[in-house]
């Protein structure tokens, strides 16, 4: 559990806790006599309810921001293995870290795509066989195809794309 959750749970219980207590006191103000049924639920509504209502809604938006960092962290985690595998091999096909990783494929291609938009890889990926290869930068021809020897045609900022095969190259990107 992050930090996130875990605050948000002790807030949760501490909403919850605040709410006994309030309910205990203005039970035994009424059980007294001290205490009309119209002062003890206006105190309960004004004492509980909305201290508690206010802890729920700031739990929620916590609960909520520890789910976005637990996203976040599983898409940086996939990425780091991705390069990982690419990096130590030079050559992985995209099935066997889909099988490896047991993610899908989309999500690795998600992966690829923001390591590159990260400029953290350069290489190419033969989408028709699912072949991703790391190569050198100053080793990738702009011109030619490294899958095929086709023609390349740029592709978006940092792809050029392979007009025969379709295998995309992804180019550095001037820092």
């Amino acid at each position: 559990m992050n930090q996130s959750k875990l605050v948000a749970t002790i807030v949760v219980i501490a909403g919850l806790l605040w709410m006994i207590v309030m309910a205990a006191f203005f039970y035994s103000g009424l059980q007294s006599g001290k205490l009309d049924i119209s002062a003890a639920l206006l105190g309960l509504i004004l004492f509980a309810g909305v201290p508690a209502g206010a802890a729920f809604a700031i739990a929620a938006v916590l609960y909520a921001r520890g789910a976005r960092d637990d996203r976040q962290l599983r898409n940086l985690r996939l990425e780091q293995a991705v390069l990982q595998r690419v990096s130590t091999r030079g050559e992985v096909m995209l099935g066997d870290i889909v099988t490896e990783l047991g993610v899908s494929k989309q999500q690795v291609e998600q992966a690829i795509y923001s390591v590159v938009g990260k400029n953290l890889f350069t290489g190419y990926v033969d989408w028709k066989t699912g072949r991703l290869i790391s190569v050198e930068a100053s080793q990738l021809p702009t011109d030619r195809c490294p899958n095929c020897g086709g023609e390349m045609e740029l592709a978006g900022k940092g792809v050029a794309r392979c007009a025969h095969c379709g295998s995309e190259t992804f180019l550095p990107q001037e820092g």
